[in-house]
């Protein structure tokens, strides 16, 4: 309900906005928890190849869908969730025979074809931030392909199995993406493990010209 919009597209070796460009809201259609429920109901397992630039090309494109009115500030941000191994290109407009993936070079078609074909580096549209996120162990993901894509500095690394001291890493890297957008600090990013019956006191400064803060707990 802030002029805000968002998409959510799924990608394999082809790629899908399942929730279109849409506002915000939290009374017209589609709500928030309309757009929750689709991403539970409408987002399957991982099956197929791996497209990046699809994904984030249709990303592109949903961003593009005109606004009834700009605001004065508008941040366009793309957020990218793989394991970073691309082995398929994407070929935009499709039919036309220009074929993109991250890096460039020789990649599959989308299946079910089994030919290959040159592709071009995906160009990242001047006025879009990207953050991409690499799901998985080192040596599962790769990070180049992710690095290249993000904007310098925002290419996050869910190194493990979420379990222990990183079970809520994506939670948290999710929420440093969304303060970054929404152009606010980090203050403090501590991690404790609490037993039962003991307290912790966590201070954090509040400077003078600081309005408002935000506390968000992962228990």
């Amino acid at each position: 309900d802030l002029d805000d919009r968002v998409s959510i597209v799924r990608f394999n070796h082809l790629a899908e906005a399942v929730v279109p460009m849409t506002p915000v809201s939290s009374t017209a259609a589609p709500t928030q928890d309309d757009v929750r429920q689709s991403i539970r109901n409408n987002i399957a397992p991982a099956d197929g190849n791996t497209a990046i630039a699809a994904g984030a090309g249709t990303a592109f494109a949903e961003l593009a869908a005109p606004r009834p009115t700009a605001p004065p500030v508008l941040r366009k941000a793309v957020v990218v969730l793989s394991d970073g191994k691309e082995n398929t290109g994407f070929e935009s407009p499709a039919g036309s025979g220009n074929w993109f993936s991250i890096l460039g070079g020789t990649r599959s078609e989308p299946l079910p074809s089994v030919a290959d074909v040159e592709t071009d580096s995906l160009v990242v549209p001047s006025d879009i931030k990207v953050y991409t996120v690499g799901l998985g162990l080192t040596s599962d993901i790769n990070p180049a392909e992710l690095e290249a894509l993000a904007t310098p500095g925002d290419f996050f690394h869910v190194d493990g199995d979420l379990s222990g001291s990183k079970y809520f890493q994506l939670e948290k890297y999710y929420t440093q993406i969304f303060m970054d957008i929404a152009d606010l600090a980090t203050i403090s990013d501590p991690m404790y493990w609490i037993d039962p019956g003991r307290r912790h006191e966590i201070e954090f400064d509040v400077l003078r010209g600081d309005v408002r803060a935000m506390v968000v707990l992962y228990d």
